[in-house]
């Protein structure tokens, strides 16, 4: 799952995953097959856990074991809980890297629903719904905590981004 030309990473020694990289550098023998191409997240989900129950996971790396993946309804589910996490995991102050690296951690555990939020066109928007505003201190930027949730704007936020989801 992931972007054009995603599997390519795994022959690189450049993985995310220590035992693909490990095997990598010791020689092993590693095939990778693009399958499909354009996909959905919530697609591409659907087929990953279809051929991971084909093949075995003895004979894969970096299983993800989500069962909410499976769910049609689950992208949907899985965007929510980690716009959850982000916002109950958030401190009173916040460099921008730090929130950034937040963002794509919470994001990875839940296969990815939240990743654009980190980019720069996302990230203002978004803090500021949660009542964050952004400060530049000594030449970086920092959010800090300045208001509540803005409820009404975070169920619209919520339906924009869930509706962009389902267009891709």
């Amino acid at each position: 799952m992931g972007h054009k030309n995603r599997y390519k990473h795994c022959t690189s020694g450049k993985s995310s995953c220590a035992e693909l990289n490990r095997d990598f550098f010791d020689g092993k023998r590693l095939v990778t097959h693009l399958l499909h191409e354009d996909l959905s997240q919530e697609d591409a989900a659907i087929k990953e856990e279809k051929l991971i129950q084909a093949i075995g996971k003895k004979n894969l790396y970096n299983i993800k074991q989500n069962p909410k993946i499976i769910k049609r309804s689950g992208i949907k589910q899985m965007a929510i809980d980690s716009i959850i996490e982000i916002s109950n995991s958030l401190p009173q102050s916040i460099h921008k890297p730090q929130l950034e690296t937040l963002i794509n951690k919470i994001s990875k555990k839940y296969n990815y629903p939240a990743r654009d939020l980190s980019s720069k066109a996302s990230l203002k928007p978004f803090m500021e719904i949660l009542g964050y505003k952004q400060d530049k201190k000594r030449g970086s930027v920092i959010f800090e905590k300045k208001s509540p949730i803005n409820t009404d704007s975070l169920i619209n936020y919520l339906s924009i981004v869930l509706a962009f989801e389902k267009n891709k």
